[in-house]
């Protein structure tokens, strides 16, 4: 929030996919909706553009906290996420939509505001700060938009925002000759090294990866993670950021080192983290790894991005 007001905020302007990006979210809070057996819905219409010029982090950022409360408000019934194009081309309206405990008439617009929830009891049963829905105003804004709320008690609340974001037409070009580029390389089999404290992430990357090429090492923190890249010769290191015993930052500080000391040309280590922020990513970069992956992470852009390192002329 100190950053926006103090105009530190910088929106990038990249191509992305918009329903890659509805459906990461949609998966981050489908667990937590089906655990208390609320639909969660996504409605993206189909006149909108496949691939958009704008700050993907920055629209993920609001709609995570629009989802996040819904799922928090919402103890039975449905929340839709939807987005169309508006009647000015460049606009897109976003919308989520649910049906839970609603917000009185006369605290619709004070809940944009810093510091600011419906009422004391929200604080002492549902926690957080009341500045989710103050930054997501202000990044609105930012992106060219509005955010507004329509809401009855006991009846649930829709929130609405509208963003400016162009149809990336070169990407949409660049697509159809992506078959022709491929021609003359073919992908060699790497041996990948995985570093990953947690089981189930671990289980479903090698579910991603059982039909591929590749072979997968496994390890479960950046310590073992170390003893194992010395011992073997590893083509891709795939590592998780945040783990006990020792991170994922200072493993790769240690693997570089080592490498450096060997005279060994640097192996490609792509991070993995619970955000792609641009602070986070450069965090990443300065530890010394080569790419960045934003969890969960999807099966479609794993395999995409390993297969990018596997690719070589076969000229």
């Amino acid at each position: 929030l100190s950053k926006i007001e103090a105009g530190r905020i910088d929106l990038e302007e990249r191509s992305f996919n918009l329903m890659e990006e509805v459906e990461k979210i949609i998966s981050i809070y489908g667990v937590r909706a089906n655990e208390k057996k609320v639909k969660l819905l996504k409605c993206i219409s189909k006149n909108l553009p496949a691939n958009l010029l704008g700050d993907p982090v920055r629209l993920r950022q609001v709609l995570v906290n629009l989802i996040g409360n819904a799922i928090k408000f919402t103890d039975k019934g449905e929340i839709r996420v939807s987005a169309e194009r508006a009647p000015d081309d460049e606009m897109i309206i976003f919308t989520v939509a649910d049906s839970g405990t609603g917000i009185a008439q006369d605290k619709l617009e004070s809940i944009f505001d810093e510091f600011s929830q419906a009422d004391s009891s929200t604080t002492r049963r549902y926690g957080g700060t009341g500045l989710g829905l103050a930054i997501s105003r202000k990044l609105v804004k930012l992106m060219g938009g509005e955010i507004s709320v329509k809401s009855e008690l006991g009846k649930g609340s829709t929130f609405s925002f509208t963003v400016r974001m162009k149809a990336d037409a070169v990407e949409a070009a660049d697509g159809k000759k992506e078959k022709a580029v491929d021609e003359g390389r073919v992908e060699r089999a790497l041996n990948i090294l995985l570093v990953d404290d947690s089981e189930d992430n671990r289980l479903l990357i090698m579910t991603f990866m059982k039909d591929s090429l590749h072979t997968l090492d496994m390890a479960e923190n950046g310590e073992d993670a170390f003893e194992k890249f010395m011992m073997n010769k590893y083509d891709l290191v795939l590592m998780d950021m945040q783990m006990p015993v020792m991170d994922g930052y200072e493993a790769t500080r240690i693997i570089r080192r080592w490498e450096h000391d060997k005279n060994i040309a640097d192996t490609p280590i792509i991070a993995f983290t619970a955000h792609a922020l641009r602070e986070e990513v450069q965090k990443c970069l300065n530890a010394g790894c080569t790419d960045h992956l934003a969890k969960p992470v999807k099966k479609k852009e794993l395999i995409e991005r390993i297969r990018s390192y596997a690719i070589q002329s076969s000229v």
